[in-house]
This record gives structure tokens, sequence and C-alpha cells, in this order.
């Protein structure tokens, strides 16, 4: 029996709603080798492709810059992730408190994950082995010297803080975990979802 071409927004689309409804969080998916799509390989992008570029080079921009940066990510949908940083090295769905804090992840290389609400980007994770390119915090830093950057945290907790900033037509919100080592873990996100 011949093969069917997939067009690929299709597969792409039904294997983020697989992970959206993949039970417990434990199975993971990894699209590039679930591929069974006769797609050529050169239309896909590879994992960690990344056409969207983290501000580098030698006028580094402060971290509130960073965060403002960075933050246009939310609200991105599935096309325009693709084509920014293309497939995912793996897609997993990740179990929150209540049902409906349920997220599906992409995560791509070095620690950077991007988390979704229905169709769009609602929140951004920078974890262990991602260099913020910043010229004035990184992993690393401690909480007294990410205060001196960006203020008094709206609500400390024994190992995270919490800012609330203005976002581009949304609360936005950014939470640093810390281990013994310092700054560990970002998340950026919106903050009325």
């Amino acid at each position: 029996m011949p093969k069917m071409a997939i067009p690929k927004k299709i597969f792409f689309l039904a294997v983020f709603f697989s992970a959206l409804f993949t039970a417990g969080g434990e199975e993971l998916l990894s699209i590039a080798e679930e591929t069974s799509s006769p797609v050529a390989a050169e239309e896909i992008p590879a994992p960690g492709v990344q056409k969207f570029s983290f501000p580098s080079g030698e006028e580094l921009p402060s971290f509130h810059e960073w965060i403002n940066n960075v933050s246009s990510l939310l609200g991105m949908a599935l096309d325009e992730v693709f084509e920014s940083f293309g497939v995912p090295r793996r897609v997993f769905s990740a179990r929150g408190d209540e049902p409906w804090q349920d997220d599906v992840v992409f995560e791509y290389a070095d620690g950077f994950s991007l988390f979704w609400h229905k169709d769009k980007v609602w929140q951004l994770r920078f974890g262990p082995g991602f260099r913020i390119m910043s010229r004035d915090v990184g992993m690393g830093s401690s909480r007294e010297g990410i205060a001196a950057v960006l203020g008094k945290p709206f609500h400390e907790e024994e190992n995270w803080i919490l800012y609330h900033f203005a976002g581009q037509g949304y609360p936005l919100r950014v939470r640093l975990f810390f281990g013994k080592a310092g700054l560990e873990d970002i998340y950026i996100y919106r903050g009325d979802f």
C-alpha cells in the first residue's frame, strides 16, 4: 500500500496535540524520531536550529533589557516557533497542581523551553545549561546581585523570587529560582493566564 504524504503542519499539530493529552507527563515524544511522514528531510528544520537569535556580542543588554527582548517570544504561534527554533528536542506534558495547569512543553537544547496555552507560547524557561546573554546577571548570580539590578522583588520565598513587570499588553512575571550555586532557573510568563 503506498504511503500518503501528510502535510507538515498537520503532522506537527498531531504530535503537539497528542503530547497535550498524554496522561501523567511520563511519556516523552521526540518529534525527530517519531517522524513517519515522507516529508523531505530538508523541509523540516533540524533540532536546535535557530532563526531567532538571543542577544550576544560585545554590547550585551542589561538583564532587564534581556528580559524584555526574550519576552517577545510570548504569544508566538506554532508556525512561528518552528520557523524560529526548528523542531524541539523533546515534547512532553508537564502536570500542574490542578488539571487546568497542565502544559505542553517544547524543550530545546541548552535549557531553553517553551510552554503552551492553547495555541500560543505563554511561558519561557531558561534552565541549567542556558547562557544568559546579559552584561550584569548570569546563571549563578546571587539574589542580592539580581536585586541590585532589578530592585526589590514583588514576592520572595526560600528558593525563589518573583518580579512583576508591565509586558506588551499583558502583565509579565519573572520567577527566578536559586540553588546553592546561585541563580539556576528563570521562568518568564504572562501573568494573565
